[in-house]
């Protein structure tokens, strides 16, 4: 599916080929590590500028993918991966669960990293197939984003079933309350990216990140 897509922060496989009955995909060797790295130790500031351009280009990433059909349904900061060199440019990477959008399509299989997983992503374990799209993507973009601030996703700990719940139930919690750097309007911005319902979020990736780092500049300012 990502042969399809050619955009500067996707990255697309190079080859595809079959052995023994298997298919195989080749990717080219961009990464010095994923984003997982910037994620923060307790109490510490993260690398705002590396923070902010991976937040940026895997949203723009995702906006063309999704005006091209294909919801990626595990966002997560293990899947962007960093360039090595200056430009150090992120790459948006593991289409091994993404899915054409289309209604009714049976997203039950294809159930991403948990602590990522928007609610009607879990929904559709239960057959509830229908609201899941380009929203889905926006959450879990918002989860990775609250682990790249504060060093933590919305609900970290628990069982399956606790996180499961509080995914579908629970109110995300309060970044800055993780955070005290962070600027009261950050809190905001994530709610509702992180809202239950997929048609309260942002109208895309994009506009979710350029929001939250519009938001994110007044921390010099305070």
């Amino acid at each position: 599916m990502t042969r399809d897509l050619e955009h500067p922060n996707i990255l697309a496989p190079t080859e595809l080929g079959e052995a023994g009955g298997t298919l195989w995909l080749s990717f080219p060797v961009v990464a010095q590590h994923s984003a997982s790295a910037l994620v923060p130790r307790r109490g510490a500031v993260p690398e705002l500028g590396k923070v902010e351009t991976v937040l940026r280009e895997a949203a723009s990433a995702l906006d063309y993918a999704h005006a091209h059909q294909v919801v990626h349904l595990d966002v997560k900061p293990a899947n962007v991966l960093i360039a090595a060199g200056p430009e150090r440019r992120a790459y948006l990477s593991d289409f091994g669960s993404a899915e054409e959008i289309r209604d009714g399509a049976e997203h039950a299989n294809r159930l991403a990293s948990l602590p990522y997983a928007a609610p009607e992503l879990l929904a559709a374990r239960r057959g509830d197939y229908g609201q899941v799209g380009p929203a889905t993507d926006q959450y879990a973009l918002a989860a990775s984003a609250m682990e790249l601030l504060t060093g933590k996703p919305p609900f970290p700990k628990g069982t399956t079933w606790a996180v499961a719940g509080a995914q579908l139930k629970s109110p995300p919690p309060s970044a800055r309350s993780r955070a005290r750097w962070l600027p009261p309007a950050v809190d905001s911005v994530l709610y509702k990216a992180l809202a239950k319902a997929p048609g309260a979020r942002y109208p895309s990736c994009g506009a979710f990140a350029e929001v939250l780092v519009r938001v994110l500049a007044y921390r010099d300012t305070l």
